[in-house]
């Protein structure tokens, strides 16, 4: 497990995620190439999601800040992917129906 950090979650897809890591925290996006993740989709979804990922990208803007994008890796445990991407959809159909009432 490499050192801890916390991104704002810009996207999401059944694939993976886009993150914004802040400066002060983005050096540790250059000691890892797989991350152990929470991602907190509260209140649609009560509890956050653990799962692994792979950095595919980043990006270092004009304040150093570091847009970063994570492909999911279901190899360590390819049954928790059905799981994940229920979650996922279920995050997406609540997020939607919130913004069409």
């Amino acid at each position: 497990v490499g050192p801890g950090f916390h991104a704002r979650l810009i996207n999401i897809g059944g694939g993976g995620v886009g993150l914004l890591v802040d400066k002060s925290e983005a050096s540790a996006l250059d000691r890892c190439r797989y991350v152990w993740m929470k991602i907190d989709l509260r209140p649609e979804i009560p509890a956050p999601i653990g799962l692994t990922a792979r950095l595919v990208h980043v990006h270092t803007d004009h304040e150093q800040n570091v847009y970063a994008g994570l492909a999911f890796e279901f190899s360590f445990n390819a049954g928790h992917r059905d799981f994940v991407v229920s979650q996922i959809g279920r995050y997406v159909g609540a997020v939607q129906a919130r913004h069409a009432a």
